[in-house]
């Protein structure tokens, strides 16, 4: 491809949050990745492409499994010791009880935002009695079971009806990036949630910080948001416009809404794991993940240091394994159930509308040329 000999793998596995979101899951996709390690297709053709590979290096570190936690939901605490990208939905449990996980304080507001826990996550039960015991304020497009928990529903905008940037989904072989512009504003609402948190960090007194912060999660470093300033939320997708399209002038995207580029071979199978893990001196994937025997050994320490009660050891021992192992295909209800013998067992077409973090793409797409109709 290009001129470039490579690797070809014509099979890989993947998957989304399904196979994560539950007890042993972070073991069960190790499980997965091993596999496709031993058969060398990451990164090759028609494998599994990582493609932001080595991009947050403390993920080959052990966690300092802190306490008491710093964030309400635990996130990298002795309790979620490698949770990552915000376990928040799980607050219900500091919430009620926060003094049997340390926290220094008790929780009494809650703002919510593109979220429906109720709905979408574990113990429906508890998340209704947490929502009881603070003050709530949602911002919503509809009356969502946590909108009908609410002190105050302020109503979002859709996204035909304001400005933000587009989260397209890049494929192996090209990138993009694109813009929502409102068509319309049905009910001639004046803030969409941006605007409303901008107008809560204003109010406060806390607007720089927050700027300083939106130029650290966009990483906006050569068109950043200024500090002092009021920036509507069409400027501010300007700036990130600018950013992600190194300097792209902003008429273009409200003209066309959308700029990409095919990727070269270099790009797509040389630029992760080839350059971060090929050779002497550099990092290394390991198959026996000895991080987490150094994390289990500092949550060891921090339940003796502070007579944590209710952290079980056996099973830290069996999450923090250095190896997948058969016991973690069977969670805890898969183990207690006695009296349920039977599994039921769904699915649901896999459509490849969604395969951004795949390479099958060539591979599919040649074959399905070959064999049309077959």
């Amino acid at each position: 491809m290009d001129g470039r000999r490579l690797r070809y793998r014509p099979v890989a596995i993947h998957t989304y949050r399904g196979l994560i979101a539950k007890e042993f899951g972070m073991q069960n996709w190790r499980a997965a990745l091993i596999l496709q390690m031993l058969l060398g297709n990451i990164d090759a053709v028609g494998g599994i492409n990582l493609h932001d590979v080595y991009k947050k290096p403390q993920y080959f570190h052990a966690a300092q499994a802190e306490y008491p936690p710093r964030r309400v939901d635990l996130q990298q605490s002795v309790f979620f010791p490698h949770a990552t990208h915000h376990v928040a939905q799980q607050v219900a449990h500091t919430v009620l009880d926060p003094q049997r996980y340390g926290l220094e304080y008790t929780p009494e507001m809650q703002i919510f935002y593109a979220t429906n826990r109720p709905f979408s996550t574990s113990d429906t039960r508890a998340q209704f009695a947490a929502l009881q015991k603070t003050y709530n304020v949602v911002i919503e497009l509809v009356m969502t079971e946590t909108a009908q928990m609410a002190d105050i529903v302020l109503p979002d905008l859709s996204y035909l009806e304001s400005w933000h940037l587009s989260p397209t989904r890049y494929t192996p072989q090209s990138k993009h990036t694109a813009i929502r512009q409102p068509l319309v504003n049905a009910y001639q609402i004046p803030y969409d949630s941006y605007g409303i948190l901008w107008q809560l960090a204003k109010r406060l007194g806390i607007l720089d910080d927050y700027i300083d912060n939106i130029n650290k999660q966009w990483q906006l470093k050569k068109y950043p948001l200024q500090t002092g300033r009021d920036y509507s939320a069409e400027q501010t997708v300007a700036h990130i416009w600018k950013e992600k399209t190194k300097g792209k002038d902003f008429v273009y995207a409200r003209e066309h809404g959308f700029v990409g580029r095919h990727l070269s071979a270099q790009e797509t199978y040389l630029s992760g794991v080839e350059e971060k893990f090929s050779g002497p001196g550099k990092p290394k994937m390991n198959f026996y993940a000895e991080q987490l025997l150094q994390t289990l050994a500092n949550v060891k320490r921090q339940k003796a240091r502070h007579n944590l009660k209710m952290i079980d050891l056996e099973r830290y021992r069996l999450a923090l394994s250095p190896l997948p192992g058969k016991e973690h295909g069977f969670p805890t209800p898969h183990r207690e159930a006695d009296a349920y013998p039977f599994y039921l067992i769904t699915y649901k077409r896999m459509f490849r509308n969604q395969s951004g973090n795949t390479a099958l793409n060539p591979i599919a797409d040649r074959h399905g040329e070959r064999s049309e109709g077959g």
